[in-house]
């Protein structure tokens, strides 16, 4: 067997394996640092779709509101806007049947 060559600061297999310990605890904090970073990308991607979303929630129930207020100063417009689209709708359906 041969013996490790010798240096003035010790063998290189101890270097090597300085090295390599050494090699270990970076990958580990890279990897700790990579999953924070993901972590946090997340969190703040959840943030933003729960805030539009929220915001969306806002605009559907504004819109209803707008279309209650028009249905209560014009109900017969809107009746007959109704009635209009349902004869246009069932006269497309009955051109489209022959």
């Amino acid at each position: 067997m041969q013996q490790p060559i010798k240096m003035k600061e010790g063998t290189v297999l101890e270097k090597f394996r300085e090295a390599a310990s050494n090699l270990r605890e970076d990958v580990e904090q890279l990897g700790k640092i990579t999953r924070d970073a993901a972590s946090e990308s997340v969190d703040q991607v959840h943030k933003n779709i729960s805030e539009l979303y929220e915001k969306g929630q806002e605009k559907v129930v504004e819109a209803e509101q707008q279309f209650e207020g028009y249905v209560q100063k014009h109900p017969l417009r809107v009746l007959f806007l109704a009635l209009g689209a349902g004869f246009f709708v069932g006269w497309l359906r009955k051109r489209n049947t022959h």
